[in-house]
């Protein structure tokens, strides 16, 4: 039986969603990605944009929610000041319904990320999408269609083989 788990890479924006598979102890295989994002329209007020991302999270993922063993969020980057309260605002929505649907959830910081799968831990978002071909088997079928897409794959990779050099300890 093999274990598919889900990364997030949200943003206020934009969501890049991937579903895993851990194939080989340093090999991973995409299940399925996408990216969820919002038409460019005027929202009334940001919470309004916020519930229509959490919609779309919840549309999207409600038919494979129950092939999913456990969900990995991008921690927050301190890079984007004004936006971190708008941010943890969505987070907090995204992770009641995985709480509601008692969904197993831990994150992994953008920095962690970028050193696993670049080697170095302020990598540029082009260097992490054509890095993290290396770690893929599928990666000759994978066309990524944003850097959310890529940058999701990379947080799952990179917390998967984070927890595998636990383990090996």
């Amino acid at each position: 039986m093999s274990i598919h788990f889900c990364a997030i890479d949200a943003s206020i924006n934009c969501i890049g969603i991937s579903i895993l598979e851990l194939v080989e102890p340093d090999k991973i295989k995409i299940i399925d990605k996408t990216t969820l994002k919002i038409k460019k329209t005027k929202y009334s007020n940001r919470f309004h944009k916020k519930i229509d991302m959490y919609e779309m999270f919840v549309y999207w993922l409600n038919p494979r929610i129950n092939d999913i063993s456990f969900f990995i969020f991008e921690g927050y980057s301190y890079g984007s000041p004004g936006h971190l309260a708008d941010l943890g605002e969505m987070n907090g929505l995204l992770k009641f319904y995985l709480y509601k649907n008692k969904k197993p959830v831990d994150e992994i910081s953008p920095g962690s990320v970028k050193k696993i799968i670049t080697g170095n831990g302020h990598a540029k978002k082009p260097v992490v999408a054509e890095s993290i071909k290396n770690f893929l088997i599928n990666s000759d079928d994978i066309v990524f269609n944003s850097y959310d897409e890529s940058d999701s794959v990379a947080v799952g990779t990179a917390y998967a083989l984070s927890m595998l050099e636990v383990i090996d300890e």
